[in-house]
C-alpha cells in the first residue's frame, strides 16, 4: 500500500497465489467497516491493484484516522495493515 500516511487515493497491489477468491476490508480504528474491495480470484499467481479515494462504501468522504487493511483469501484472514488517512 502507498502512500502511507494517504491524503487523496491509497495505492493497494498484490501479488496473490491462486485462489478462489479474495476480499480487502477497510475498518476504522472502531472496526467498523467502511470500504470493501472483492474479485473472482485466478488459477494461476495474479497481481490485483485497488484504489481507494477515502469514501466509504456510500460514496461519502471518510474522516482522519487510523485505518486497518485486512485481506482474506478463500474466507481465510491473510493480511492487517494499519494506514494513517487525512480525510475530510
Amino acid at each position: 500500500t502507498y502512500p502511507n500516511p494517504v491524503k487523496h487515493i491509497l495505492n493497494i497491489e498484490m501479488k496473490l497465489p491462486a485462489h478462489a477468491s479474495h476480499q480487502v476490508e477497510i475498518y476504522n480504528i472502531k472496526g467498523q467497516k467502511v470500504r470493501s474491495f472483492s474479485a473472482v480470484g485466478s488459477k494461476n499467481p495474479s497481481d490485483y491493484t485497488y484504489e481507494w479515494d477515502l469514501k466509504d462504501d456510500e460514496n461519502r468522504p471518510v474522516s482522519s484516522g487510523t485505518y486497518i487493511l485486512r485481506l482474506s483469501l478463500d474466507g481465510k484472514h491473510a493480511i492487517s495493515k494499519r494506514i494513517t488517512a487525512f480525510g475530510e
